[in-house]
């Protein structure tokens, strides 16, 4: 009898921690589902903005000489609306929500700044751009360390004329 209930024992623990380890294994194949969906979304905003024209001086036709001649400010022109943006500063402070069936919505934020040849932020016009997205969900909660993760993805975009 004693040999029955260590036995029956023995079989309750072992499956309890098959459970929660298949639970935190659904955890884990859910949350890596969503990063990967995540950067590749943010992959494809950063093939899209990669799609358009580096300034809107480029698509007037400027000559540029100089990163002088580029366009004074980081946004979207007077009557520019998503999708139509035809450059790449069109993106900043461009934001949307994808809804993707099963796993939910994605926020989608990008930011353009212009970047020194030593690759650091600057507010001068400069031949180099940083495009940054970063990718939101309810769906990337880290169980591992119980907080909410964000995707962030980062690209540099450079101009350059032969004189």
């Amino acid at each position: 009898m004693m040999i029955g209930i260590v036995a029956l024992g023995l079989v309750t623990f072992t499956l309890l921690n098959f459970n929660r380890g298949s639970i935190s294994t659904q955890d884990s194949i859910t949350y890596n589902k969503s990063f990967i969906l995540a950067t590749t979304v943010a992959q494809s905003v950063l093939d899209e903005i990669n799609s358009k024209a580096y300034d809107e001086e480029i698509v007037n036709g400027t000559k540029i000489f100089s990163a002088n001649d580029f366009s004074d400010v980081l946004k979207k022109e007077t009557g520019e609306t998503y999708p139509n943006f035809d450059d790449i500063d069109d993106y900043n402070n461009f934001s949307r929500s994808d809804s993707i069936p099963q796993m939910g919505v994605f926020n989608i934020n990008v930011k353009v700044e212009y970047l020194t040849d030593d690759l650091q932020p600057t507010v001068s016009k400069t031949y180099n751009k940083n495009i940054t997205v970063r990718i939101s969900s309810p769906s990337l909660f880290n169980f591992f360390k119980d907080v909410q993760d964000t995707v962030e993805v980062k690209s540099l975009f450079s101009q350059w004329t032969l004189l």
